[in-house]
C-alpha cells in the first residue's frame, strides 16, 4: 500500500483488517501517512477504536452484509 500511494498519490487507499494489532494508536498513525480509509472488521470495532480512527483523520466506509434465511441482505 505504501508503494501504491507513492506511485499514485491521488488514488485513495483503504486499510482492511480484522487484526486487533492494527488498531493501536501507533498502527493508526502509521497507516494515516498513506491511507485515507480504515475499515476494520465489525467484530473488532469498539467505541475507543472509533474515537482513535476519527482522531487520526480517517474516513469511514461501512458496508454490512448479513444473511437472513439464506438470503443476502446488504446494509450501507
Amino acid at each position: 500500500m505504501k508503494i501504491t500511494h507513492s506511485l499514485l498519490p491521488k488514488v485513495p487507499i483503504g486499510i482492511l483488517t480484522s487484526n486487533r494489532a492494527d488498531t493501536t494508536e501507533q498502527a493508526l498513525k502509521e497507516f494515516a501517512v498513506y491511507a485515507d480509509y480504515f475499515n476494520p472488521s465489525y467484530g473488532i470495532v469498539t467505541e475507543e477504536l472509533v474515537n482513535l480512527v476519527h482522531a487520526n483523520g480517517f474516513h469511514w466506509n461501512l458496508r454490512i452484509v448479513m444473511q437472513k434465511d439464506g438470503q443476502k441482505v446488504e446494509t450501507f
